[in-house]
């Protein structure tokens, strides 16, 4: 069996157990015992107790399936709100401490920074909260704020389920134009820290060059930063039905990579090096990336 029958064995059954972990409400123990089960079962096949053709095969795709079935069963899991999260909050006044995890971002009147690490009198939660405040002062990456707000739970507009969009983020609370007080700076060097100042670089460099709304558009193709894309943009964007263009994701890079692998084959590079070419390219152009920025 080739290394890409294996990748998709794996994939597809990682897929149907986050589908089974969603929509079934299945204990951990009964995963434990089908792993018991299918483990039992492999011996049996590989001591010929069960007899079967092509048993390495057999065995190979078995454990594959089963280890893509538990590790998507457990990352549906781990992903929901533990007891200690923020999501278990009541909708009250409170004053917590938080980090600032992602560099905020500045709309036209107002800017949004999400807050990680939240401390409740001297309570620890996990997971994440939201918060809307004034356009100044401007907040950065890495700072630590006291915040006196109400705390609120996102909700439904129409047919768009708001709490369930930033669950996928880890966000479960909002808090809507808090008294806020700096506590630390947080000055210190992170691999995080890192990446936000380099994508901020860029940001400035795409600027400099770029007039609007040319800038903004190309900021949010590369980077994803939809914060300065205006609103007529976004309806002609929307109108032309490729929203989804300024929406970064992994299909950008899927969609570069299925490029530089076609142009290999047909300049008659096999399978297997056009892989490791994409992946040599990919490598070279983030360091690249960083030199430029650095050195701009």
């Amino acid at each position: 069996m080739s290394l890409a029958d294996k990748v998709l064995f794996f994939c597809l059954s990682f897929i149907l157990g986050i589908v089974i972990a969603s929509f079934l409400k299945i204990n951990i123990f009964l995963f434990y015992i089908l792993f018991l089960i299918v483990a039992i079962a492999t011996i049996f096949v590989w001591l010929n107790i069960l007899v079967v053709k092509d048993k390495k095969k057999l065995i190979s795709v078995v454990l594959i399936c089963v280890v893509g079935l538990v590790v998507g069963f457990f990352c549906f899991s781990f992903s929901k709100p533990s007891g200690d999260s923020v999501a278990n909050l009541g909708e009250d006044k409170v004053v917590f401490t938080g980090v600032v995890d992602e560099a905020p971002l500045d709309k036209i009147n107002k800017q949004t920074m999400i807050l990680d690490s939240v401390e409740i009198s001297d309570n620890s939660y996990t997971d994440k909260i939201l918060v809307t405040t004034e356009l100044y002062p401007q907040y950065e990456f890495n700072q630590k704020l006291k915040i006196q707000c109400e705390l609120k739970k996102p909700g439904k507009f129409e047919n768009f389920d708001y709490g369930e969009y930033l669950a996928n983020s880890g966000i479960y609370m909002l808090c809507y134009y808090p008294k806020i007080e700096i506590l630390d700076h947080g000055e210190g060097k992170s691999i995080k820290k890192f990446f936000v100042n380099l994508k901020s670089k860029q940001i400035d460099l795409i600027n400099t060059n770029l007039s609007p709304p040319y800038s903004s558009l190309l900021s949010a193709i590369i980077l994803g930063e939809k914060s300065e894309v205006d609103d007529s943009t976004r309806e002609l964007l929307s109108r032309a039905g490729i929203s989804h263009v300024v929406a970064i994701s992994g299909m950008h890079i899927a969609i570069i990579s299925f490029i530089f692998f076609y142009l290999f084959l047909y300049l008659g590079i096999s399978r297997k090096k056009s892989f490791k070419y994409i992946f040599v390219i990919l490598f070279v152009f983030f360091f690249f990336d960083i030199f430029v920025i650095y050195c701009y």
